[in-house]
């Protein structure tokens, strides 16, 4: 009976929200996980700031509206605990992490850990990029059934971030199974049960890594975990609480939307032979290639703000402490972006499209992800210039701000 009223009083808000602004969003309907891009362009025509009774907040499709806003910390702040339900005294968040603060603590943050994603840092780790994309694909060299999702998409950016931090490789598969959960929880409207098995995660995830420091402390390594060590034992720029957290992030952000990248891209690349052809064909494309897959079904499809006080988007008022969800794959397929905006266009111009974020919060781990991805995608055609999928059409994970594949199986063509 219970799950029978949750129902009903869904159904009831959605069709107040279709009556009220002529669409609704609903982002775990099977629809919209495997394509969301129809219902974002009737946002952005009919309801470009649009009230949502399942996110609990204010949605934001327009790509003008949605870079003024990300550009805009004192008006839309990161901070969850401004939030009207963190007022009214629900509990939204233990120690905030890098991306859910706003200067000057943010900036503290960030300063820490911006040269272990700088140019010199990133180019530093091509070669073992390289290697282990070599290694993980050798199966399908061998003409051997492939899940590019699990033998690929998810090993390769885990691997590559345990081995910056630090995290001994014997660990991996437990703390990805964590980062999962942790990734869950960042849905708006996530269940009581995702709610609870991320919170379990988190303690596992923390405890876990707090032994890793202590033994960083005892015995330094050449490792990121080290070096942010050694500033938490100065005292007066990072404490223990926060360097857990910032371990913690740079843990799921460093490999969760990666994965998503790469799954999301090789499906469009499947796709669209034409551009998978063209890619093959032209291999010192790859860069903007990147960029045009990012743009065409981002990793990351929303980012979340609160505002700091009423204030106006597209003629609409949005209240203080309101959630505001900034539609970055909405705002990605904006014809005020791009033209033709649902084409995929591997030889697309570079645009300033939002996949990676704007601002002051800009992703820290977009070079390593673009590295990541284009060694990726310029390996598989080197040794399989014409992937085949296996099987019917993949699954999207029941994910709205995250968006990627369950499985991707592929064969040697």
């Amino acid at each position: 009976m219970p799950r029978l009223r949750k129902l009903l009083l869904t159904g009831r808000r959605l069709l107040a929200e279709r009556q009220n602004h002529g669409c609704v969003y609903n982002p775990l309907s099977r629809a919209m996980l495997d394509n969301p891009y129809p219902t974002y362009a009737r946002l952005r025509r009919d309801s470009p700031v649009h009230r949502s009774a399942l996110a609990g907040g204010w949605l934001v499709s327009r790509y003008p509206d949605v870079v003024a806003a990300l550009g805009n910390p004192e008006t839309f702040s990161s901070d969850i605990r401004l939030s009207t339900r963190a007022r009214h005294g629900q509990k939204v968040v233990d120690t905030p992490s890098m991306i859910t603060l706003d200067p000057p603590d943010h900036t503290r943050l960030r300063r820490l850990v911006n040269r272990a994603f700088g140019p010199r840092a990133i180019a530093s780790l091509a070669p073992r990029v390289e290697q282990l994309a070599r290694e993980l694909i050798a199966p399908l060299t061998r003409g051997e059934a492939f899940d590019w999702m699990d033998q690929f998409a998810r090993p390769l950016p885990v691997v590559v971030i345990a081995e910056l931090l630090g995290i001994p490789m014997a660990d991996r598969h437990r703390f990805r199974h964590w980062s999962e959960a942790l990734a869950r929880t960042l849905e708006p409207n996530m269940s009581r049960a995702t709610k609870i098995a991320g919170v379990a995660a988190g303690r596992a995830l923390a405890a876990y890594l707090q032994t890793v420091v202590e033994a960083r402390r005892r015995n330094p390594q050449a490792d990121l975990i080290s070096r942010l060590v050694a500033v938490e034992e100065q005292g007066s720029r990072l404490g223990l609480d926060e360097l857990l957290a910032l371990l913690r992030l740079l843990l799921i952000a460093g490999h969760e939307t990666t994965t998503n990248l790469l799954g999301n891209g090789l499906y469009a690349l499947l796709q669209h032979p034409e551009q998978r052809r063209w890619l093959a064909a032209n291999p010192d494309g790859l860069r903007d290639a990147v960029e045009e897959l990012v743009r065409f079904d981002s990793p990351v499809q929303i980012d979340r703000r609160i505002a700091r006080h009423d204030c106006v988007i597209a003629g609409t008022t949005i209240p203080a402490g309101a959630f505001v969800f900034l539609l970055l794959g909405a705002a990605n397929r904006d014809p005020e972006l791009t033209a033709n905006p649902d084409q995929l266009d591997l030889a697309r111009p570079s645009c300033k499209h939002v996949a990676y974020g704007r601002g002051i919060h800009h992703c820290l781990g977009a070079p390593l992800a673009r590295l990541e991805a284009a060694t990726a995608f310029r390996v598989l055609l080197q040794v399989c210039p014409a992937p085949q999928q296996l099987g019917p059409s993949p699954r999207y994970r029941r994910q709205a701000v995250l968006r990627g594949l369950e499985h991707l199986p592929i064969r040697r063509g």
